[in-house]
């Protein structure tokens, strides 16, 4: 994948500059050597979307949090996080970390695991 294809596939970060987004492929491709198939460059895009939304965007460089609970006057909700990104650890924090998590944990191998091991 390219950060022209990148941009293509998530047209949400097509003003984030090349450099960044080639850095993020560039980690994955390192991080994560496995035989993905036909699913290569999904996760790759995944992989790279999740770091850029959460350490490269220009909105925010802290990672995204979870409101567990607000009150207004008479108002008051709460938001409790799935067991999903509990188990994700960092990848919890955004669409695209919990997606690429699922789905590298089909493949069982990879920094994700070591990390959960621990």
């Amino acid at each position: 994948m390219t950060p022209a294809e990148f941009k293509t596939a998530y047209p949400e970060f097509s003003t984030t500059p090349d450099a960044d987004i080639q850095r993020q492929l560039d980690t994955f491709a390192l991080l994560y050597q496995g035989n993905y198939g036909t699913l290569e460059d999904y996760l790759s895009g995944l992989y790279t979307a999740h770091q850029i939304t959460v350490y490269v965007s220009d909105t925010s460089s802290a990672p995204v949090q979870t409101v567990t609970s607000r009150s207004v006057k008479d108002m008051s909700w709460s938001y409790s996080e799935s067991e999903t990104q509990k188990a994700a650890g960092d990848f919890g924090s955004t669409k695209y970390g919990i997606e690429f998590f699922r789905l590298m944990s089909m493949f069982g191998m990879g920094p994700v695991f070591a990390k959960a091991a621990l």
